[in-house]
């Protein structure tokens, strides 16, 4: 079986910010964060179900009014449109 792969692209440095800070420690061999891409090895509802932990993370630390929270936002939406 192959290994699964989910890219998104043109990710703002905010995203990408987000991304890096709240990626758990136990996730970062499975995920890769470039300058505005983010690859998951993992299926699309993985890597969605990965970035709403970090949301709820950011959310309990920071809120939900500014960033980091409001920085997955994009992120999400752009794992969620991906043909799955």
């Amino acid at each position: 079986m192959s290994e699964q792969i989910t890219k998104i692209t043109n990710l703002t440095g905010f995203n990408v910010a987000a991304l890096r800070d709240f990626l758990p420690p136990s996730r970062q061999d499975v995920v890769t964060i470039g300058a505005t891409v983010a690859t998951f090895r993992m299926s699309q509802a993985e890597a969605v179900a990965l970035v709403k932990d970090m949301m709820q993370r950011a959310a309990t630390m920071h809120g939900t009014r500014h960033h980091p929270y409001r920085s997955f936002h994009a992120v999400l939406a752009k794992l969620e449109k991906l043909p799955s």
